[in-house]
């Protein structure tokens, strides 16, 4: 879970926590709609639900990144086997939490065909929000490369230009 303290800094939260904040989140949905409450008092908590998930897939690939590179040991210092349920465990979970979520949805007194408008509507944000990283980091190469190439020339040019007059002093006045 990415969080933002006072000076606007990025903390990543492990798994385990993002994990508990889903189950947290889902919890609330279930009492929203079991209250009966409308789909705009349940939207946020589904919000709150999804962002917690991704989060915790977020958290999740992170890890295993840095058990890649080795600094499990440091960090966290449990079984593979430990590991590796806990992560398939909480995977099911999150499975099962968004069966259940769209059966809500689905049968419960909400307008038809929500979850499905739901779906395809995060399908396109997330299609949208790859895009627009995929758009700044091209951005980013080519103002380094343009760079690059600018402090090249200026070199060159200064290059040509320290030549240039060096040729001249050395031209035979006459």
């Amino acid at each position: 879970m990415l969080v933002h303290n006072e000076n606007t800094e990025i903390i990543l939260i492990d798994p385990i926590t993002a994990f508990g904040v889903a189950t947290t989140a889902f919890k609330g949905i279930k009492a929203l709609v079991n209250a009966g409450r409308e789909v705009e008092d349940v939207t946020s908590q589904i919000g709150k639900w999804f962002g917690a998930v991704a989060d915790y897939q977020h958290a999740a690939s992170e890890k295993k990144k840095s058990n890649e590179r080795g600094i499990k040991k440091f960090l966290a210092p449990q079984s593979v086997e430990q590991e590796a349920l806990e992560y398939v465990m909480h995977k099911k979970r999150i499975r099962e939490m968004e069966k259940e979520l769209k059966d809500m949805l689905t049968w419960g007194n909400y307008p038809a065909g929500i979850y499905e408008e739901m779906i395809q509507a995060r399908r396109r944000i997330k299609r949208e929000r790859e895009q627009e990283v995929h758009r700044r980091e091209r951005a980013k190469r080519e103002l380094i490369t343009y760079s690059i190439y600018g402090t090249i020339l200026v070199v060159m040019l200064g290059l040509m230009w320290w030549l240039t007059g060096l040729l001249i002093e050395m031209w035979p006045k006459s």
